[in-house]
């Protein structure tokens, strides 16, 4: 079998850069292409040469996660304080577990259906793909982490009536009325909480405010009630207007919180 060094070394090349890319994808950390590429050049030469070298199996293991560590490495800003080396484990950590998965499963896959010899092209669209799934998955996961940062039980209340739920502190809803800042609720829980009210003689007998939607500007029904948040030391109780919300179902929680809510200054200030 006739091996061409320069396409083995261009693929190992460009497998180890879409590897690394993730890895520090997957740790946040910025991307910097002349680290990137040059770390990804000494993982093709490795690969070039490894098959070349007659080691003992632990000595060829040793040899493969030390450079693997010297890859990450070098594609790590700092290494200066605990943090960082704390990031510098987790780059690691990534890369290592994305070379395992995707050599995993593309061998699986392949060998299924090519166990005589693989296309490298095949190969190389199946790499792709498993690539956009981390892509995807990556995002996903910060983004789930990100909302849950800003998520709090909370109790609303309504004449008699008191439901708990989740709530998601929104620092971009500044919607107001009256000077009193308006919650968004779910519409499983606008109804139970204002079902009785919502309708009375056939017709609407609640306060509206103007809000802008992606169609122009619209009406939204407004019940004036008070909203607690429960935090770890301690809990805030605020009167706030409740409206309707249609675009938070099945997000994780069934509140938006004003951004005003915590912000003592401006409450007081807004609700004189």
């Amino acid at each position: 079998m006739v091996i061409y060094i320069e396409y083995a070394f261009l693929e190992n090349f460009l497998f180890d850069c879409v590897l690394l890319y993730l890895a520090l994808k997957a740790v946040k950390e910025p991307i910097k292409l002349k680290n990137l590429c040059l770390s990804a050049c000494i993982g093709g030469v490795f690969a070039v040469v490894f098959p070349l070298l007659e080691l003992p199996k632990l000595l060829a293991y040793l040899c493969k996660f030390s450079v693997g560590f010297l890859m990450c490495l070098l594609i790590t800003p700092s290494l200066k304080t605990k943090n960082d080396r704390g990031r510098y484990a987790f780059t690691c950590v990534c890369f290592f577990s994305f070379s395992f998965f995707f050599g995993g499963v593309i061998l699986a896959l392949l060998q299924e259906f090519f166990p005589k010899k693989t296309p490298s092209l095949l190969v190389m669209a199946c790499f792709a793909c498993l690539s956009f799934v981390v892509i995807v998955c990556i995002e996903k996961f910060y983004a789930k982490r990100a909302v849950n940062r800003f998520l709090y039980d909370c109790q609303l209340t309504y004449k008699d009536v008191k439901v708990q739920l989740k709530g998601f502190l929104d620092s971009g809803n500044l919607a107001k009325k009256n000077g009193l800042p308006v919650c968004f609720i779910s519409p499983e829980y606008f109804y139970e909480l204002f079902s009785e009210e919502y309708l009375k003689d056939g017709r609407q007998v609640l306060d509206e405010i103007q809000i802008q939607t992606v169609n122009g500007e619209k009406s939204c029904p407004v019940f004036k009630g008070e909203i607690e948040l429960f935090f770890t030391d301690r809990k805030v109780k605020r009167l706030v207007y409740f409206g309707n919300a249609t675009h938070i179902l099945s997000k994780g929680y069934q509140v938006i919180i004003s951004g005003y809510l915590l912000d003592d200054e401006a409450y007081k200030e807004n609700v004189k």
